[in-house]
């Protein structure tokens, strides 16, 4: 039954987000031993705030029929939303310094390739949901101008990795996709 996958889902995106945020109360309490980065920072608030908007992305999928390739799907875009935040979460083991710097500079090609894959599987997906594939490619590409956005940012900040333009990047993806939650709970789907 959906309830059933959507649970399934919800575990997936329940286990995922507590990697953030223990790593995130953990870089506060071993703030002494922190080098802190903006730029991670910023891409630490990305990973929650795109995990919320697809776990919000589920009710768009209420009515779906539910087939074993559509359950599948999902679970491997829930897989990646766990990775995802997974790899944006520094480690802070005993001893010695926490920088995280390196961890951006070591992880953050895998972190924002993982993030561009759930982009393109979620404006796949919205698509096929919508039933755009038969409209052309401008008009479906247009119907999902926000995953689009966050597509493009996120492969331009692989692109260059200058902390000049990292740093407005993400910000610009959070203030995109607080605006995308804000109205997502408000019944506005963009």
């Amino acid at each position: 039954p959906p309830e059933t996958v959507v649970t399934l889902l919800s575990f997936a995106y329940a286990l995922a987000l507590p990697h953030v945020l223990a790593s995130a109360a953990a870089l506060l309490l071993e703030r002494d031993r922190v080098r802190f980065s903006l730029v991670q920072a910023l891409w630490m608030t990305v990973a929650p705030l795109m995990l919320f908007n697809n776990w919000l992305s589920l009710a768009a999928l209420d009515g779906a029929v539910w087939t074993p390739r559509l359950t599948f799907e999902a679970f491997l875009f829930g897989v990646a939303q766990y990775v995802g935040c997974v790899l944006v979460s520094p480690r802070t083991e005993p001893g010695g310094e926490i920088d995280m710097a390196a961890h951006h500079s070591r992880n953050g090609r895998l972190f924002k390739g993982v993030f561009i894959i759930i982009g393109l599987a979620a404006m796949i997906g919205n698509i096929r949901h919508a039933g755009l594939f038969g409209r052309g490619p401008l008009e479906a590409l247009v119907s999902q101008w926000p995953v689009v956005v966050i597509i493009g940012l996120t492969v331009l900040s692989l692109w260059r990795r200058d902390r000049w333009l990292q740093i407005p990047v993400a910000v610009l993806l959070i203030l995109l996709m607080l605006a995308m939650s804000g109205l997502a709970v408000y019944g506005i789907m963009l």
